[in-house]
Parts: C-alpha cells; sequence; structure tokens
C-alpha cells in the first residue's frame, strides 16, 4: 500500500479557486505536451512523460476532494518533485548550452502557450509540490505565497 500524505484533517490549499484553476491548467497542459512528446517517439528523462502525466491526474483528482476527505499519494507528490527537478536541471542545461532537449522543447513551446517563461512554469510545478507536501501549520500558505 502506497504511504499517502495527508497532514492535519487533509491538505486545505492556500490561494484562491481562481489561483488554483490557472495553476492546475498550467501544469496539466505542460504534463500533456510532455506525453505528446513521448509518444512521438521523443525520450525523456523519466518520469517525464507518462508517469508524471498519470501522478498528475491522480492528484488533481485528490484535490477535487473535499480537504477532510483529501489523500494524496505520496509516490505521486514524489514524481512531481521529480518532473521539477529535472525540468529545473534542463532548462539550465539549455540556458548555458544551448543544447536543447526534446524536454526543454515541450517546455518551451508550452510556456509560449500561457505567455510566460519557462522558468516561471518550472516554478509553478515546483510551487504545487511543495504546498502539497507540506505538514501541518502554515508552511503551505508560506511556500503558496511566497512564490506568488
Amino acid at each position: 500500500m502506497t504511504a499517502a500524505r495527508t497532514g492535519d484533517g487533509g491538505v486545505v490549499l492556500p490561494g484562491t479557486s481562481r489561483e488554483w484553476l490557472i495553476a492546475t491548467g498550467r501544469i496539466s497542459g505542460l504534463m500533456l505536451v510532455l506525453l505528446g512528446s513521448e509518444m512521438a517517439g521523443d525520450e525523456l528523462p523519466e518520469p517525464l512523460g507518462r508517469l508524471s502525466a498519470r501522478a498528475w491526474g491522480r492528484l488533481v483528482r485528490a484535490l477535487r476532494e473535499t480537504p477532510s476527505e483529501r489523500v494524496l499519494p505520496a509516490t505521486d507528490l514524489d514524481v512531481l518533485d521529480a518532473t521539477a527537478r529535472i525540468l529545473g536541471r534542463e532548462l539550465c542545461r539549455h540556458r548555458i548550452s544551448g543544447a536543447r532537449s526534446a524536454a526543454v522543447s515541450a517546455l518551451l513551446a508550452e510556456a509560449r502557450v500561457h505567455d510566460t517563461s519557462a522558468e516561471q512554469l518550472v516554478a509553478l510545478v515546483a510551487r504545487v509540490h511543495g504546498v502539497l507536501d507540506a505538514g501541518p501549520g502554515t508552511t503551505a500558505d508560506e511556500l503558496w505565497n511566497a512564490a506568488g
């Protein structure tokens, strides 16, 4: 059985519904572009592509539950964490060397769709992961507001 993180009585999300709608929409778009890239035969570092899209889908479904019933699978949170770290690393390599991996191409394309920078999109994935993985107390609020 997979461990899950719920905090005290469930994860209560900081921010507004509008902010979460935008965040989940942007991340969902990114996950779909990465999945499409993988399905087209592009080589992506794990867990980008199918694994990250499935984990994100499960997390988004869990977010629709009421806070007292919300359970976020730890393995899916770990995949979201790895996704943010890998995208950040790939983007840094691109900015330094100019080499563009399939992951960076997907990231840059999705950032253009949302009229944002690739760095901001990676930061959003990391921000959402931090909030969802935060322990009880004000940590989630602090993370959400610090990166906003």
